[in-house]
């Protein structure tokens, strides 16, 4: 293990630990030429692409198959990709991995999670969830629970409901829901404080298994209900109103309600293995040579490196011949700074050292899979959006090294997260040379940190008082 590598590792874990305290707020797009706007665009499938259509509906399954296996795993993130041509009708393998070692349990799982889905049977696949996902689902019904507001049923009054449900909620579902409900005769507004008073109140899942599948398989069929619901573009309509000042809440509350009716996916994943179950397998990813790097860092106190890249900004330029600003202005310039990111951070981040666990991602992973150079579908699906490090190393590697492919991701949002825990793969064998990707990531993540510290510091303004 070479010095310059722990260097390398210590120094992104600080700057992923300053930078995941100051939130990106106007794109850089708009303000600053910086390369990795170019490398998020460059990771999302093109629509210009030939194949799109087919890709899209690819990675909607793999993203799907993602959360599956997620949700029945508490230790991190899940990636899937495709080993084998799906145009050719040839072998197809579902290619897992995770940001730790598999063990016995995880193949168990992803066999289970197969023979499950071969069913066809879209309330066992929502059964197979409640099983092994417990504890995850609880906590996302506890999230949707938690994020209800009282605006959500205030404003029913004030709707102009359509006559038939159908035309209310406009979704697949709908039909399915009245018949089992019964519900045909109903008002629609009366229908509608049923589905948000089951969200508001719902219980967690327990030991009773076939009660709480009952209740997890309502609760996919509402959410989805709710989500695409004239209602809820009505009250974000009205949250638009610069009196409004529960747009917050909205916002979390459709989160909320995303991240269960997204389940609603399984239709079209199950459709994927039952068209392909004669030949498709699932594996975990094998790259158990390409461990981390290092598995734990400890970082200098976040305030030192801050000083250190405002020291950066504001030193004179003799090309505008601007002068240095006195000292005490530099201080009052540099508490702006300091109060940010403790208003952000937990209590005691500013000024101590730090102990992070490095973990590999999953999508690199994948991309360092022997097979998967090979593969004809370049495409990963996460259960999670892709973070800032993987798409710039994953742009790295296919970009200095011919031999490589370039992955395609297409989650909204991707690029945003930051994992202060982001660990560099070991020496990488099998290519023409030793890439450095491990710098190019490093100089690109403390790029994106100073312009968003720029953002809040203001600089520029500040260079001519």
């Amino acid at each position: 293990m070479s010095a310059t590598n722990i260097s390398a590792s210590n120094r992104l874990a600080e700057t992923l630990s300053l930078l995941k305290y100051y939130p990106r707020h106007i794109p850089n797009s708009l303000r600053y030429p910086h390369s990795f706007q170019r490398q998020l665009n460059d990771s999302i499938l093109s629509e210009d692409s030939d194949d799109f259509q087919q890709d899209k509906e690819i990675l909607w399954v793999l993203e799907t198959a993602a959360v599956c296996i997620a949700t029945t795993d508490s230790t991190g993130s899940i990636a899937a990709a495709i080993e084998g041509s799906i145009r050719d009708n040839g072998p197809i393998t579902l290619v897992l991995a995770k940001n730790r070692n598999i063990n016995n349990h995880d193949q168990e799982i992803a066999d289970e999670f197969l023979r499950m889905f071969k069913s066809f049977d879209f309330q066992q696949a929502l059964k197979f969830l409640v099983i092994h996902g417990r504890d995850n689902l609880n906590e996302r019904i506890r999230t949707l629970r938690q994020s209800f507001f009282k605006e959500l049923l205030s404003y029913t009054a004030s709707h102009s409901f359509k006559e038939s449900a159908g035309e209310e909620f406009r979704n697949r579902f709908t039909t399915t829901v009245l018949n089992d409900r019964k519900w045909g005769n109903k008002p629609v507004r009366e229908i509608l404080e049923y589905l948000l008073g089951f969200v508001r109140s719902v219980q967690e899942l327990d030991n009773n298994i076939e009660a709480s599948h009952t209740r997890f398989v309502n609760l996919v069929f509402y959410t989805f209900m709710l989500r695409s619901s004239r209602y809820m573009a009505f009250i974000m309509q009205l949250s638009e109103d610069p009196d409004v000042d529960w747009y917050p809440h909205l916002r979390e509350f459709q989160n909320a309600l995303e991240q269960i009716a997204s389940f609603h996916k399984l239709e079209k994943l199950q459709r994927f293995v039952h068209d392909h179950r004669h030949v498709i397998k699932v594996r975990w990813a094998n790259n158990i040579s390409y461990p981390p790097v290092e598995d734990a860092v400890t970082c200098r106190p976040p305030s030192s490196l801050a000083r250190q890249l405002f020291m950066d900004f504001i030193k004179p330029n003799p090309r505008f011949g601007m002068s240095p600003l006195p000292l005490d202005v530099q201080e009052k310039r540099f508490k702006n700074v300091e109060e940010l990111v403790k208003w952000n951070a937990p209590s005691g981040f500013w000024d101590s050292p730090a102990q992070i666990q490095l973990s590999l991602h999953p999508e690199i992973r994948i991309a360092l899979d022997p097979a998967m150079a090979t593969a004809p579908h370049h495409l990963i699906g996460c259960s999670t959006s892709a973070c800032m490090c993987c798409i710039l190393w994953l742009d790295a590697y296919s970009r200095l090294e011919p031999s490589v492919p370039r992955w395609w991701l297409y989650r909204l949002g991707q690029g945003q997260e930051v994992d202060v825990g982001w660990a560099f793969p070991g020496k990488i064998t099998g290519v023409s040379a030793i890439l450095p990707l491990d710098q190019i990531v490093l100089e690109d993540v403390q790029k994106e940190l100073s312009f968003r510290m720029s953002e809040y510091v203001d600089v520029y303004k500040w260079r001519y008082p």
